[in-house]
């Protein structure tokens, strides 16, 4: 769904008030200095996060094939080895990492190995890591364990990748 010229205007003044707040978090994330021009324009950041959400919604029908994985995890040190595993497997190429202050600043220009590096980062701020390609053909989305919500079987963390082959 594209956003009509009012509803973009709207979005970029909020994104103009919560700009402050929005770079401190982004960059305490990663752990490097965020700016503008680290970020996508509101535009890109709906085109791509379109791309993610369908290409996720596709990895998950087909998780187990040769390109997506699924793995549901009961704790923090399978994770920290899915993610090892992970940032072994995927290929260096940059990416866009959706936060949920994106919808008003737009995405940041980051890396599939940067997100991975510091997702458990991104997870400890109980976040989910979402993050593709700008073509949406290689992502990751890693839930962030809940208090109040956790998987159907119990577990509080679930990874899904496309575009690269996975393991575990």
């Amino acid at each position: 769904m594209r956003s009509t010229p009012l509803e973009l205007a709207v979005r970029r003044n909020s994104g103009m008030k919560k700009w402050d707040a929005f770079r401190a978090r982004a960059s305490d994330l990663l752990g490097r200095p965020i700016d503008s021009a680290s970020c996508e324009s509101l535009e890109r950041t709906d085109e791509v996060f379109k791309r993610f959400g369908d290409q996720r919604t596709e990895a998950e029908r087909n998780c187990g094939s040769s390109a997506a994985a699924c793995h549901e995890l009961a704790d923090e040190h399978l994770l920290a080895m899915c993610i090892v595993d992970m940032n072994a497997k995927a290929p260096s190429t940059s990416a866009l990492l959706f936060l949920p202050e994106s919808q008003w600043c737009g995405a940041v220009r980051t890396t599939i190995h940067e997100v991975l590096a510091r997702a458990a980062e991104i997870l400890r701020s109980k976040e989910d890591v979402l993050a593709c390609t700008p073509d949406g053909s290689i992502g990751v989305f890693i839930t962030s364990p809940s208090e109040y919500l956790q998987l159907d079987n119990g577990v509080p963390y679930r990874v899904v990748t496309w575009g690269f082959v996975m393991n575990r």
